[in-house]
């Protein structure tokens, strides 16, 4: 059936025309309008049924993402702990070692001195005793010399006779000379008791010299299994470093293999959004609120990650960027594209919703 519309028509008359046939062909039960409307309906169900699959992969994989990356930023912030730590540990044991090394050169030269005054004392020893020795064999000349002397002046005391002038000069020579030598015999007896005193006064002081020794050497020893004990467990504790260190790299290279795997998945979610959207013929008004959406429209819920993130930026930058505009540099210009998208797709589900519900009421009067 061909219709014509007068020219003389107003422009509200041919819109009511229109909406008349429009209702009529409605009502036709095999109209071309009900087989359309059916295909139109069955194709928008299909696509509602296979963005809502989209979407719930969307979110689930961006879900996962959102973990993982936490989780890798979790792993890489004990990693950076774990390398101060090592760092930190091996300023310590080198600060150690050049103590260790300090004190261990102090008493070793402590000790050298030690061994310089033995020796020095060993050498007054030495003089002490060959000077004992001569004092002695002095003393025993001097004795048999006293003996001798005073037995001569025993048998002149003894013996009784004139003497003559000269005779008693000599007597007088013979006591002056005795009493000389027991003078010097007295006074090598003074210097051979204090020969022998300061030779047990060096004696002692050598024994004492080498107990000091003794103990030096044991707190030396002793220093040096500790500081060797130190040193192994020090080694054992970087090995054991070492190991987290390299496990903790393989775990960071595997959950990033696994994370490459999911902007994979994410990649091909995107793509079959893209093929969604080119199914469809957008409208400039779903184009337009879609593109005058703000950030909270098109993540739909706000995240404590996302939002501390996007302050960190704002204040960064000084101020100079807007909020939304900071919100939007955190996800980046492709993310946000493809969200817009997915809120443009809604829009168009929503409208196609609209008008399946116009016209089955149509349908129904």
């Amino acid at each position: 059936m061909e219709y014509k519309l007068d020219s003389a028509l107003s422009k509200s008359e041919k819109q009511l025309i229109k909406l008349q046939l429009a209702n009529y062909e409605v009502t036709l039960p095999s109209g071309t309008y009900n087989t359309q409307y059916e295909e139109a309906k069955e194709h928008l169900n299909q696509v509602k049924q296979e963005l809502a699959d989209t979407q719930k992969l969307y979110e689930r994989r961006m879900k996962e993402m959102d973990e993982q990356e936490k989780a890798l930023q979790e792993k890489q912030t004990e990693l950076q702990r774990r390398k101060k730590d090592v760092s930190h540990f091996m300023q310590i044991r080198m600060q150690k070692q050049s103590e260790e090394k300090e004190k261990s050169e102090k008493t070793e030269k402590q000790n050298l001195e030690q061994l310089n005054q033995l020796a020095d004392l060993i050498d007054e020893l030495a003089g002490a005793a060959a000077l004992t020795q001569i004092l002695n064999e002095r003393e025993q000349s001097y004795q048999l010399y006293s003996q001798q002397i005073i037995q001569v002046y025993n048998e002149l005391t003894n013996n009784s006779f004139e003497l003559g002038h000269d005779d008693f000069h000599n007597i007088q020579l013979i006591q002056t000379a005795q009493q000389y030598i027991q003078n010097v015999f007295l006074k090598l007896q003074l210097e051979s008791k204090q020969a022998f005193e300061l030779e047990q006064q060096l004696q002692k002081q050598l024994d004492q010299l080498q107990i000091q020794v003794q103990e030096a050497q044991k707190s030396n020893n002793s220093m040096q299994t500790i500081f060797d004990q130190q040193i192994q467990q020090v080694a054992v504790q970087i090995e054991n470093e070492r190991q987290q260190k390299e496990t903790l790299e393989n775990e960071v290279n595997n959950l990033a293999a696994r994370l490459s795997g999911k902007t994979v998945e994410l990649s091909e979610a995107f793509t079959a959004i893209e093929t969604l959207c080119s199914k469809v013929n957008f409208n400039p008004r779903q184009m337009q609120t879609a593109e005058k959406m703000n950030i909270w429209d098109i993540i739909g819920e706000k995240t404590n990650d996302l939002e501390e993130t996007a302050l960190q930026y704002y204040e960064q930058c000084k101020k100079q960027l807007t909020l939304n505009e900071c919100y939007m540099r955190v996800l980046g210009e492709q993310t946000v594209s493809k969200l817009k998208q997915l809120k443009q797709l809604g829009l168009w589900i929503q409208d196609a919703e609209s008008l399946l519900n116009l016209c089955d009421k149509e349908a129904k009067k």
